[in-house]
């Protein structure tokens, strides 16, 4: 297949809402070489569709190079140095709530202290994370222990997974040796800020559910 060609946003304002949404999803058809596979609630709003398939369509043009990227300022996350604990959690969830602000929200961070997690947030891989502009209906989970090492599956188990996880990950790897079941020493992912997504109500479903592999 050929490069795609250049799609008109402005013609795109010129049809009606149902032309719109179909050209949305005959430019994914183009992009992807297949028609994406749909999973759409039929008393969603139009709204509500073709807001998401323009998203989609405009991620997918910026991925592939388009569109023009769109980049922000990086979060600038002070040394801690210096600072006494209840000072550094202060510092913490501001820097959570700028996090989300962004539409970039964590995931499993109970098994690390609060000096361990800014610490963490301080990595260069997240101070790049937050120069992305995410949709408003969109977001960015990062999962702490989402590099899937040794560590990280030996912490998800041990703190994170619940029995039937625990069980699965046994009947999946039963050569595996699972780590006993313990409290995690810290209470802050019930506290983190979440997004709320339209496909979580189920008006609609994700992304990546509702567009073929590429």
């Amino acid at each position: 297949m050929g490069e795609p060609r250049a799609f008109d946003w402005e013609e795109l304002e010129s049809y009606t809402q149902e032309e719109r949404i179909r050209k949305l999803k005959q430019r994914l058809e183009e992009l992807y070489g297949a028609p994406p596979t749909t999973f759409e609630a039929a008393e969603a709003p139009p709204e509500l569709h073709e807001q998401f398939w323009r998203n989609v369509v405009e991620y997918e043009e910026r991925e592939m190079g388009l569109l023009p990227s769109i980049s922000l300022p990086p979060l600038e996350f002070p040394d801690p140095g210096g600072l006494a604990d209840d000072e550094l959690n202060g510092l913490l969830w501001r820097k959570i709530a700028e996090l989300a602000e962004r539409r970039i929200f964590l995931e499993q961070t109970d098994h690390l202290s609060d000096r361990e997690l800014y610490s963490w947030l301080c990595s260069p891989e997240m101070k790049e994370c937050t120069t992305e502009a995410v949709p408003e209906n969109g977001a960015v989970h990062f999962d702490i222990l989402g590099g899937y090492s040794e560590e990280d599956i030996e912490l998800y188990l041990r703190y994170h997974a619940d029995d039937l996880a625990r069980d699965l990950w046994q009947a999946d790897w039963p050569d595996d040796s699972i780590p006993a079941k313990e409290t995690p020493p810290f209470q802050r992912d019930a506290k983190l800020p979440k997004a709320h997504m339209p496909w979580e109500s189920g008006e609609m479903s994700s992304v990546r559910q509702m567009t073929n592999d590429k």
